[in-house]
């Protein structure tokens, strides 16, 4: 072996021993936290519009997560956009929205027919100019979040990790990050995860679809926002 291709195997080695560092560090600060320490938790009776450092602070780790990565893996901002890529993306965003909340509420609906869906959770809206600004604010900023971590990086990293064992099928991959992004809503009960994993496979799959986080950010953050005016106005 020569010095370059000495040199060459250590850098991608050591690439290889930074992507492992880098993995373990999201699973250890990000990914399993929200699920260990909500797992004993109940849904809040009262929801409220406000969103502490925490949530913002995430936003910029996901943001930064994604700039150094946004050029490795397939996932991508649009940089240019054509008036027919406009077309096109709202109309993939809007077909995604449309695809949650009828998940959303055929789920309400079965379990209200079961006889499990609990008590409502209620909401208060904003009332000054300030917390509207913080709750949008807020809002977007945690599916940011979720869409980088759960939809950009885990299934991406994961599949270059393990793209040297083949008999390991991409599909399990997908799986499990759709199952460790509904974890993390375990604390709205059997429902609340069966939600998560769908919404989130669906997500998953117009992130897929179109390569882009546009067309997963936009339609979780509607989501969101409508799940939130709902309850505020039961």
């Amino acid at each position: 072996m020569n010095t370059d291709s000495a040199k060459r195997f250590c850098n991608d080695n050591m690439e290889k021993y930074l992507q492992k560092i880098e993995f373990a560090l999201v699973l250890a600060f990000l990914v399993l936290p929200p699920i260990f320490f909500q797992a004993g938790m109940e849904a809040p009776k009262t929801a409220t519009p406000s969103f502490s450092a925490q949530t913002y602070a995430l936003a910029l780790l996901a943001f930064f997560i994604y700039y150094i990565h946004r050029n490795v893996y397939i996932i991508r901002f649009q940089k240019k956009w054509t008036k027919m890529q406009v077309f096109i993306a709202s109309g993939e965003c809007l077909v995604c929205f449309g695809s949650l909340c009828v998940v959303s509420v055929l789920l309400e609906l079965a379990g209200y027919l079961l006889g499990e869906s609990g008590e409502i959770q209620k909401a208060a809206l904003p009332h000054s100019l300030n917390s509207w600004v913080v709750f949008i604010s807020g809002m977007v900023c945690a599916a940011f979040y979720e869409e980088v971590v759960y939809r950009f990086y885990l299934p991406e990293a994961m599949r270059h990790l393990f793209s040297r064992f083949p008999k390991i099928p991409q599909l399990a991959l997908e799986a499990v990050a759709v199952a460790l992004f509904a974890l993390g809503h375990i604390y709205l009960g059997a429902l609340g995860f069966l939600n998560a994993a769908i919404c989130g496979t669906i997500l998953r799959l117009f992130v897929w679809r179109t390569h882009s986080l546009w067309c997963s950010l936009i339609p979780h953050a509607l989501y969101n926002f409508c799940v939130y005016f709902a309850l505020a106005n039961i």
